[in-house]
């Protein structure tokens, strides 16, 4: 398991809260290649519009290991590192699975000998089938998540990720939080609460502080600031009481798996949600925290004779300081009219296993001296902290997470965002600024952290054309103003012009791009050829600036930008869905 998949975990928690991620799209002549540091300037310049990535569109992603018949696949092992393809993939209910075992006698010297012709099935537990494969089902890609899957990725869940908020804007978060308050502007007492136990230091000393213990309350606060005080913060939770109202010393917080059980029984989670499912396959599954999910045994070493028991399947006995009640047994066949040893069994799994130690009486074989190497040859998987299927992200060891963005070109237009012809780029960039570089506030921070929003990235200009009968008005024009044949002057009077007859003149509203976004009000007066594309050319002027993107230029970090190898038409679709997909490394 690899400290990424907590990290990912983070991240996507993260993202629309603490962590602003910002997809730019747009068309770029440029030849600079993908990645490159020319590539992280132009994404600035040369994009069309941007989506501000929600939690919705972003997940973590493994490998995607569909299951195919006649394929080996390896037991997952809780001692040894798992880099073989240990899960699957059944595309058809949509069940991830973790493979058990291979060969039905568990030998560990057997393993990957075996092929799997039986594709699992099966939604609760860990089960058998004849091929000898036993698996156990970890989580369902349900509907909202299907557009992760790829030919190479498939999307991943855990408990961790859960988020109760929904899609619940802001604003309603805000109200839910105060529900039991008079109003969102109600003054009165914020207490913050340990959301984590931990411990302070200071002059007097060191001071702990237990889960759902009070750290600290202020007072003459409006229930909304108490909301946002810790929002989402990893450590802290705050609670509003009015004044006057007594302040609990301690709190209940419940973790992420009490609180989908608990919203599960009140109806407020659907059957769609892929956490309805993981809840199932954790609860009804049978398989508590701390048992026993595997043995194996490697018989390679040994002489068929060294094997014969002296009784049939005899049980070996356990010792651990944490659990109880596994039982194991070896399993035998008849050979030469004795009963020899041929594998390893779990016969009931048990709880609540941090440790096991496996013997083996002599007695229970007939050669002297076996029953020590016999043991010594025997490995026993323990179920993981939580559950097996608790946490498939750790489990399954994810190092990557997707964006996918999706929208469609309706919804540009409906922004007043005009498209390019094409599209050849786009970039992924984190944290930028918003356009006031005064208060530093991130761009998007207000927004609802699921959702996706479309934000400009290109300067939208009223352009005056004087009409002449042989030059066509600028209607709709995308420009880049650093090619150099679009600006044909500075400062131009055009007051007069304003001011005589409109026969025959037009005003239009074009778009701007591949400058400094804080120039773009000097524009004003400056002569704006007409289009490049084959239409004839005329003087236009640029005689206002509507609007400007809302972010401070080449504030935040540039994590990645892709050149696609061949432009995608997009403006002339009439009805075009934009996916932009990213796969990023962790």
């Amino acid at each position: 398991m690899s400290i990424k998949s907590n990290t990912i975990k983070r991240y996507i928690k993260d993202t629309g809260s603490k962590n602003q991620l910002f997809v730019f799209v747009g068309s770029d002549t440029s030849t600079a290649s993908s990645n490159s540091t020319k590539s992280f300037d132009d994404i600035w310049k040369q994009s069309d519009f941007s989506i501000r990535v929600g939690q919705n569109s972003i997940l973590p992603v493994v490998p995607n290991h569909k299951w195919v018949a006649k394929r080996p696949y390896s037991p997952w092992s809780s001692i040894s590192e798992n880099t073989a393809n240990y899960y699957i993939y059944n595309d058809l209910n949509q069940y991830v699975y973790l493979c058990i075992s291979d060969n039905a006698n568990n030998r560990k010297d057997l393993i990957g000998q075996n092929v799997s012709n039986n594709r699992p099935s099966h939604i609760l537990g860990i089960q058998s089938y004849d091929d000898g494969f036993s698996w156990k089902p970890l989580y369902k890609i349900t509907s909202s998540m299907e557009r992760f899957v790829t030919a190479l990725w498939i999307p991943v869940i855990s408990f961790d990720m859960f988020d109760s908020d929904s899609q619940k804007t802001q604003a309603q978060q805000t109200t839910d939080f105060c529900v039991d308050a008079t109003g969102t502007g109600e003054i009165g007492q914020c207490a913050v609460y340990a959301k984590i136990g931990l411990s302070t230091d200071d002059d007097s000393g060191t001071t702990e502080y237990e889960q759902g213990s009070l750290f600290t309350t202020s007072d003459n606060i409006t229930c909304s600031d108490c909301h946002y005080l810790m929002k989402d913060n990893d450590r802290f939770i705050t609670r509003f009481y009015s004044d006057g109202d007594d302040v609990p010393t301690t709190i209940v917080i419940q973790d992420e798996y009490t609180k989908v059980g608990g919203l599960i029984s009140q109806n407020q989670v659907s059957t769609a949600s892929p956490y309805y499912y993981l809840y199932a396959t954790n609860t009804n599954d049978a398989v508590e925290e701390g048992s026993v999910i595997s043995a194996f045994i490697d018989l390679s070493n040994f002489d068929p004779n060294e094997l014969v028991a002296g009784s049939v399947n005899p049980e070996l006995t356990i010792v651990s300081n944490t659990g109880s009640g596994a039982s194991i047994r070896l399993i035998t066949g008849i050979l030469n009219d004795s009963n020899v040893i041929t594998g390893i069994e779990v016969v009931s799994s048990g709880s609540g296993y941090r440790d096991i130690q496996i013997t083996l009486d002599s007695s229970q074989v007939i050669s002297s001296g076996v029953a020590t190497s016999l043991a010594a040859a025997i490995e026993v998987n323990l179920d993981i902290v939580d559950g097996l299927a608790f946490d498939p992200v750790t489990l399954l060891n994810a190092q990557h997470i997707m964006i996918d963005a999706k929208l469609d070109k309706t919804s540009i237009e409906d922004a007043g965002i005009l498209l390019p012809d094409n599209i050849n780029m786009f970039g992924l960039i984190e944290n930028p600024l918003g356009i006031d570089t005064s208060t530093a506030v991130g761009s998007g921070s207000n927004l609802n952290k699921k959702l996706d929003y479309i934000f400009r990235t290109t300067v939208k200009a009223k352009v005056y054309n004087p009409g002449s009968q042989n030059v066509l008005p600028v209607v709709g024009e995308i420009y880049d103003i650093l090619e150099g044949s679009e600006i044909t002057g500075y400062n131009l009077g055009i007051g007069s012009a304003l001011n005589a007859s409109t026969g025959g003149s037009a005003l239009s509203e074009v778009e701007l791009k591949n400058l400094v976004y804080s120039y773009a009000n000097n524009l004003v007066g400056v002569g704006l050829d007409g289009p490049t594309n084959g239409s004839p050319k005329g003087n236009n002027t640029i005689i206002e600036i509507l609007e400007i993107p809302n972010f401070t230029q080449y504030s935040g970090k540039v994590v990645s930008t892709t050149k696609l190898s061949s432009d995608l038409p997009v403006a002339d679709v009439d009805s075009v869905i934009i996916r932009i997909n990213i796969v990023k490394g962790m």
